[in-house]
């Protein structure tokens, strides 16, 4: 099947549904009443086999849906005109990307509309053609890759396997030295899946773990189905599962987000020097018509978001400053990429950190052992070994 080609999904899916969990995705102030619960109760469906379903549909009548504040926004409303019966679609993708309305009778469902509203978040490459495409890649004379998707974690699970699996076939293509995880959801990664992919050599120890909030408060009502507490935890796991080896942590965090307070700015940021973060991508919470955060009360001003995001980017580069001066003087192996002069390259160790080494006789794409230096405010000065 060609890569970002919707297909069904199994129609085999669990019975249960955690009701509180799915509540918050469809809730329109994060907080479930008792009318939502009992919609739930009567017509939610796991469309995912997770042990978190990260998705699932709720099939009832439009006016149900609408009396129990579950359709919000004229742009809903307008998709829904004369469809008297609907499905929503919730997957916990991120800010934003709440919920996909999608007009389907009961007989629809069989015949694909699950996987049509979905899109490109469940279209994925079979492990067999990302082996046969990484193949091709290191003929080619690649030495890196990224594995990469809306919701990378959920990778394999309407086909009976994970990301994991995935990960370890990639692993035995020869050629390909270096595999790297793109943005992963902390509470899909289970203590098994940690283990394996701690033991995989290839896989570079940097994780990005969307996090969007250091503080449970505000992570509620995002919608994120993980506390900070929990989200404390997998690192935890993840340090523990490579012991003596070094594992960095990279992320993103949202300023300003309806709702907060002073005080859960000051949490987030204190949870960002608690984790100790090789990199955070900082950005203000940015209010889009359509979205149920639009209408959530307590907006926080575009000046104080502006204000909050500058002091949490300046905590950000603090932070790393002090990780990457724990790194001075060890070694490590990096791959060569841009080059600045004949000699002179950038390139990202596997803990990705940039660095800048002076190889005489080396090219772009090589793969050198260097000794790590000072950290210039962009890169880290390095020489080989």
């Amino acid at each position: 099947m060609a890569i970002g080609v919707p297909r069904p999904l199994a129609l085999e899916k669990p019975q249960a549904v955690d009701l509180a969990q799915a509540a918050r995705y469809f809730g329109a102030h994060g907080e479930p009443d008792a009318a939502t619960l009992a919609l739930l109760q009567k017509c939610a469906v796991p469309l995912l086999a997770a042990a978190m379903p990260r998705a699932v549909w709720l099939l009832a009548d439009t006016p149900a849906l609408t009396d129990a504040g579950l359709l919000p926004g004229e742009d809903v409303h307008k998709h829904l005109k004369g469809c008297g019966q609907a499905i929503l679609l919730a997957v916990t993708l991120g800010p934003g990307v709440d919920a996909q309305i999608r007009r389907a009778g009961v007989g629809d469902i069989a015949a694909g509309v699950a996987s049509d509203a979905l899109g490109s978040a469940l279209a994925e490459q079979t492990a067999d053609a990302a082996e046969a495409e990484l193949r091709q890649l290191a003929a080619s004379g690649y030495r890196e890759v990224v594995l990469s998707a809306i919701s990378l974690p959920s990778y394999g699970l309407d086909t009976g396997t994970n990301l994991v699996e995935l990960v370890e076939k990639c692993a035995r293509v020869e050629g390909i030295e270096r595999i790297r995880l793109g943005s992963l959801d902390p509470d899909m990664l289970t203590p098994e899946y940690i283990t394996r992919l701690a033991a995989v050599d290839k896989l570079c120890p940097q994780y990005h773990l969307s996090l969007q909030s250091g503080c449970s408060a505000t992570l509620r009502r995002m919608r994120r189905v993980y506390t900070a507490e929990q989200y404390a935890e997998v690192v935890r796991q993840l340090r523990a599962a490579y012991g003596d080896r070094p594992v960095s942590f990279t992320t993103d965090c949202i300023c300003g987000f309806p709702g907060e307070t002073e005080e859960d700015f000051r949490e987030s940021c204190a949870f960002l020097k608690e984790i100790g973060f090789l990199k955070v991508h900082v950005f203000p919470y940015s209010r889009r018509s359509g979205t149920p955060a639009y209408d959530f009360p307590a907006q926080v001003h575009e000046r104080e978001k502006q204000a909050r995001s500058r002091e949490m980017n300046a905590l950000a580069e603090e932070i790393r400053r002090e990780v990457l001066a724990a790194h001075v003087g060890t070694e490590d192996e990096v791959l060569l990429e841009t080059p600045l002069s004949e000699t002179l390259f950038t390139g990202y160790t596997r803990l990705y950190i940039p660095v800048v080494v002076s190889a005489p006789g080396h090219k772009s794409g090589e793969i050198v052992h260097v000794r790590l230096g000072e950290y210039d405010g962009e890169r880290v000065r390095a020489a080989l070994c």
